[in-house]
């Protein structure tokens, strides 16, 4: 048997990890591999979110239980915090393009911090919590992808200072009773970069510093 795309075999506390390219994990974050990043404004120290992970549940009726989320940084932000917005179906508004409003919709970067965001036209809908610990994940995946249904949304809120700040990876520990692991325990990799941008930045694994945004291109 050819193990699934995005899997690996459980470590030593039995847990599976596995990233958004393969079936092997019962969270999805709807996350695929690159990354973005925030120009920063004139004022320092400011606040940049990140966000468009979009948490569902890949096995229909199945109840996932989040435990914490971790980073790793190789140009460290001043502060890191997560958060999870839900969005009801009540609160979906559409544009007359037919799409969300950006208001209600998830959004891939933007400058502020929960609830509002200076890149969008008005407050973000929904409600914001940072107790992640415990919080459960039951929306199956199809209907996540439905523009008319409403979502959970994970948020990463960084506070960056002079240096900027560079987090190239980051993972969920989550645990369910679906899946191949046997502990019920897993870890959903993301390997979706994350930078604020800075007059000069380190360049990861070089003794340089660089206009990290530019190189990036």
């Amino acid at each position: 048997m050819l193990p699934l795309a995005g899997c690996s075999d459980a470590d030593s506390l039995g847990r599976v990890h596995h990233d958004d390219s393969g079936k092997c994990g019962p969270l999805s974050a709807s996350s695929g591999t690159g990354g973005v990043s925030i120009q920063a404004p004139k004022t320092v120290p400011w606040y940049g979110s990140f966000g468009s992970f979009v948490l569902c549940a890949r096995y229909p009726g199945d109840r996932i239980s989040l435990r914490d989320i971790e980073y790793e940084a190789d140009v460290e932000p001043l502060e890191v915090r997560t958060y999870l917005r839900t969005v009801r179906k009540s609160q979906i508004a559409f544009g007359d393009d037919g799409s969300r409003t950006a208001e209600t919709s998830g959004f891939v970067s933007a400058l502020g911090r929960p609830p509002k965001f200076d890149d969008l036209d008005g407050q973000a809908v929904g409600t914001f919590t940072s107790k992640i610990n415990g919080h459960l994940i039951t929306q199956s995946c199809e209907d996540a992808a439905d523009q008319a249904n409403g979502y959970t949304e994970l948020l990463f809120v960084m506070k960056f200072g002079k240096e900027g700040g560079h987090v190239p990876r980051a993972s969920i520990n989550y645990v369910s009773d679906k899946g191949p692991a046997d502990s019920g325990q897993y870890i959903l990799d993301l390997k979706w970069a994350m930078t604020g941008c800075a007059t000069k930045i380190p360049i990861p694994g070089d003794k340089t510093t660089q206009d990290y945004c530019q190189v990036q291109g």
